[in-house]
C-alpha cells in the first residue's frame, strides 16, 4: 500500500512537473517489465514473496542511481528538484523490502 500511494503521488507529481513542455510520458510497461510481471503472476506463496522482493530490490537500486544522477546531474532545475526530492521515498522502499527479505522463509 505504501509503495502504490507513493508511487501514485510521484508520478502524479512527475506529470504535473512536465505539463507544458514537449514531451511524452510513456504508458505501460516496457517488454521486460512485461515478461517480470508475467512470470511473478505464475508464482505463489513463498515463492512468489522471494522473488517479488527480489524484484522489488533491484528495482529500488536501478532507479536510486538514476535519480541520483539527475539530482547531481541534471539540466533542468525542476527537475533536478523532483528528483532530490523523491530520493528519500525510494531509499524507505529499497529499506523496506531489504527488511522484508529478510524475514521471508527461504
Amino acid at each position: 500500500t505504501m509503495i502504490v500511494k507513493d508511487h501514485k503521488a510521484s508520478g502524479d507529481q512527475l506529470t504535473e512537473l512536465l505539463k507544458g513542455r514537449k514531451l511524452a510520458i510513456a504508458a505501460g510497461f516496457d517488454k521486460e517489465t512485461k515478461d517480470e510481471v508475467k512470470r511473478l503472476g505464475k508464482l505463489v506463496g513463498n515463492e512468489f514473496d522471494q522473488a517479488y522482493l527480489q524484484c522489488m530490490m533491484k528495482g529500488h537500486k536501478e532507479a536510486i542511481a538514476i535519480f541520483e544522477n539527475q539530482a547531481k546531474n541534471g539540466r533542468e532545475e525542476d527537475i533536478r528538484t523532483y528528483a532530490k526530492e523523491s530520493l528519500p521515498h525510494l531509499r524507505k522502499h529499497l529499506s523496506k523490502a531489504e527488511e522484508l527479505a529478510k524475514t521471508v522463509q527461504k
